[in-house]
């Protein structure tokens, strides 16, 4: 797929909505009320949603309740106002649960990951990524996951050593070369300005022999005071939808490709490629992405994983 240069920036508009130390973890049932520091009430349930395709089948026909408000925003975004108290439940990237891991819960058996090319976390270039050492590399301001994937790759699977500089989406496509995720990548491709694509989740895999793990589904630890019934509903709710996937998957594929203007066959392609379940293989190319963040200084400390492919809420001890 192709993509005119000055489509990047134009927004929505262009690609549908715009796009501490190891601890052991355990099982738990209902929260109780003991197990948190003061919480400020707030009037509804406040649920995150990453705003690209990627996301949809885990709400797909997911009640929220009266009790709940939906915030869609990118990954990054969707970070920020978890870190920040802003929200109770969202997926967020692989990457923001272990820098914040003190702050949240996990939901186990549940991600948004692949185990091959995924079209959506590219790197587009105008030279072949070997001759990338010292050249600026623009990172997309959406991502953070994907931004360590790629220093990852540069260094352990590439030998080179780019300098990074963020980038947005509404600054136009740079010269240089450019990470692009979500939906605008899947929009993206090959162009006379960067003929060089690089599909990062494959080269992962190639670098690895894992599937690669770009989100998670987490709750706020403090949360639950207030909302301890609503949010082990939703758990549930994610865990169901991902353990179905792929049902429902050419319903989903229309509406994404009504979104964003690709065929539906191209939808379906891409959603059937994209995996919801967290299983054991899964968290094991999850503790190897935390492992080499760390050598990276990316990361403090690697999360304890243990239980995190399991069926029912985990909290670190």
């Amino acid at each position: 797929m192709r993509v005119d240069p000055s489509m990047i920036g134009q927004g929505s508009s262009s690609f549908g909505r715009r796009p501490g130390p190891q601890s052991r973890s355990r099982s738990f049932g209902p929260l109780a009320t003991g197990d948190f520091a003061c919480y400020p009430a707030h009037p509804v349930l406040r649920v995150g949603r990453i705003d690209y395709i990627n996301c949809d089948p885990l709400f797909e026909g997911l009640a929220l309740g009266a009790d709940a408000a939906c915030f869609p925003a990118v990954p990054s975004e969707l970070n920020r106002r978890m870190r920040a108290g802003e929200l109770d439940i969202s997926p967020i990237s692989s990457i923001e649960y272990a820098r914040g891991q003190q702050l949240y819960w996990l939901v186990p058996g549940v991600g948004i990951s692949a185990s091959g090319p995924i079209q959506s976390v590219l790197l587009l270039s105008p030279v072949p990524l070997r001759q990338l050492d010292g050249r600026t590399v623009y990172l997309s301001s959406e991502s953070a996951t994907t931004v360590v994937l790629l220093k990852i790759l540069m260094a352990r699977r590439f030998g080179v050593a780019p300098r990074y500089q963020s980038w947005d989406l509404t600054d136009g496509l740079p010269a240089g070369p450019v990470m692009v995720i979500g939906d605008p990548a899947l929009l993206a491709g090959a162009t006379p300005s960067h003929p060089h694509v690089y599909d990062l989740c494959q080269e992962w895999v190639e670098l690895t022999g894992l599937p690669m793990t770009f989100a998670l589904v987490c709750l706020r630890r403090d949360a639950g005071l207030q909302w301890s019934e609503s949010l082990q509903r939703l758990s549930r709710g994610f865990q169901e939808n991902a353990r179905r996937w792929p049902e429902g998957v050419d319903a989903v594929a229309a509406r994404s490709s009504a979104r964003v203007g690709l065929p539906l066959a191209v939808m379906r392609a891409y959603l059937l490629g994209l995996e919801f379940v967290l299983t054991e293989r899964h968290a094991e190319g999850l503790a190897r992405y935390f492992q080499l963040a760390v050598e990276l200084g990316e990361l403090e400390h690697a999360p304890c994983l243990s239980g995190a492919a399991g069926a029912g809420l985990t909290r670190e001890a």
